[in-house]
Formats: structure tokens, sequence, C-alpha cells
């Protein structure tokens, strides 16, 4: 299970998605889903029923407010030298706030090491030779600066994430609104 933000904007998906077609171009990925396009709040792995529904009464008592996210600029996880993942990055103060609200709420064992990284994974790197990767960079490395659009936030949710052959599958378990 995880708490998340979707990105539920058409213009901001499909933004994401032609990004999603250049990176392709370098090496092997797995692309995100645009349905599962998302910023990870607070990752709980695995949950017991009992558990779930105390998460669930906990976050019901977040009363932030709304707030924007500009989506700017590409990084990758864990270092250049070695790209596993690939992310646009989120700015924005009020999903600082949010993150940390959670955290405050939730059960000890749930809550987040305090390294929050905001960011929408839009592809797992699988393969790439020498040559690609270092296109592969600077073609990131060329969009840093890029600012790919605002997302307003007007909910979180708790999601269920279901591993299965060709990519996750991600079920919402509950909503919350923000005010």
């Amino acid at each position: 299970m995880f708490v998340s933000v979707d990105i539920n904007n058409r213009s901001l998906k499909t933004k994401l998605g032609v990004l999603q077609k250049k990176i392709e171009r370098y090496g092997k990925h797995n692309i995100e889903k645009r349905e599962n396009l998302h910023i990870t709040l607070n990752f709980l792995g695995n949950v017991s029923v009992k558990e779930e529904e105390l998460i669930k009464s906990k976050l019901e008592n977040i009363d932030n407010k709304r707030f924007n996210i500009i989506l700017k600029g590409l990084g990758v996880f864990p270092s250049e030298e070695f790209i596993k993942v690939i992310w646009v990055g989120c700015k924005s103060k009020g999903l600082y706030e949010l993150e940390e609200s959670i955290n405050d709420v939730l059960p000890k064992k749930y809550r987040s090491n305090g390294s929050f990284v905001p960011h929408v994974t839009i592809s797992r790197l699988k393969n790439i030779s020498k040559m690609e990767k270092n296109r592969l960079i600077e073609f990131i490395n060329g969009q840093k600066s890029k600012k790919f659009g605002t997302l307003n936030v007007t909910n979180f949710n708790l999601k269920r994430s279901d591993l299965k052959k060709d990519g996750a599958i991600h079920t919402v378990e509950k909503v919350y609104d923000l005010t």
C-alpha cells in the first residue's frame, strides 16, 4: 500500500506521455502507464486488514489545504552512473506540508524516514548501452529546468499496488479531500 497524489490532469498526462516516448529512444525501459502516474507521499508496504482500517482512520485527521504542484525537470535514481528510475521533479511547499501531515498521523512503523524527494516516476530503465546512456544523460540534463505543467491538488489517496506480469495495477482504497 501507499499514499499518493494522482496525476489526474489530461493535458499533463499527454505531455508526460510525449516525454516518455522521447526517453524510450535510449535503451530498454518499462514505461509507467499513464493511468498509474502519481507522486508517492508514503510507501507503507504490506498492510494487514486491521492495520489498513487504522491507517484509513488516521488519514481522516488530515486537514491540509488544496495546493498546486509545478512539474519541472528530469532526474534519476539512484545516480547517473547506475540509472534505474527516470523521474519528473515536483516543486510545491504544499506537497511537503501534506507529506509531513501524513507522517505525523501514521503509526510509527509506517512513517517515512525523512528523505522525501517528490517526483513522478515515468520510466524504469531495464537495459542500456554505454553510448545510449551518454545520450540519455545528455537528454535528461537538457530537461533539468523544463517546466512540464502545473497540477492542482484537491485530494490524496490510499492505494493498493498489485504487481502483474505486464505491470502494476493500482487500486484506490480511499480518497481524502483537501480543504
